[in-house]
Parts: C-alpha cells; structure tokens; sequence
C-alpha cells in the first residue's frame, strides 16, 4: 500500500508528525518467481509457513519517504503491533517543525 499527502502549494508552517498506520492485514503471498520455483521442485509451503503468512500477528515491514522541499528522509520499520489496525496501530515515525519563511534551507525543517 501507499500513500501520498502532497500540498497543492506551499505547506503551511507548524509541527508535523507522521505516523504509519496498518489499515489491514491482507494474505500476504509469495513473489511470483518463487511460486513459480516452488511447484517445479514439487515442494508445499509447510503449516507453519502458512500460518505466519496469513496470521494478524506477522509484522508489517514500511518505508517512508519524507520530502520536504530540498530535503529528503527515508525511514524503515515495523508497524501492526500485536496484531492491531487503524488509529490502535499507529507507529510514530518523524516529527518536525516547518518554517517555510526560513533564510536557509537547512533551517526550514527542524526535528523534534
């Protein structure tokens, strides 16, 4: 899944902090390439294997790319905490205040 929160001009300046939320657990299934390697070999995914596959309880690994004018972070993680979905899933990832009437860039964007 991905998301996008794009301003049609310019951000407005205040703190911002970013979550990454797990709106749902979908089955989560193989690449292709390795379906396809599976069934030549003649091998089945073992109990095991698809229970954690299709179990709520699996991590969901995210990245996040946050742009900020100039400015570029890429964060990585683990969102759905015990199995959880939407607001109860929240994962804080970035907060920062945004000054777009900053002199230099570098002091537009400040971490929190």
């Amino acid at each position: 899944p991905v998301e996008n929160v794009v301003f049609a001009d310019a951000a407005p300046a205040g703190r911002y902090k970013i979550y990454v939320q797990n709106f749902n657990f979908h089955a989560k299934l193989l690449p292709e390439h390795m379906q396809v390697a599976r069934m030549q070999e003649r091998r089945k995914a073992v109990h095991e294997e698809q229970r954690l596959r299709l179990s709520r309880d699996r991590p969901v690994l995210f990245e996040l790319l946050v742009k900020v004018e100039g400015s570029y972070k890429l964060f990585t993680g683990l969102c759905t905490p015990l199995g959880k979905t939407h607001e109860q899933s929240n994962v804080p990832v970035f907060e920062f205040d945004y000054d777009p009437g900053a002199r230099r860039e570098e002091d537009r964007l400040t971490p929190v």
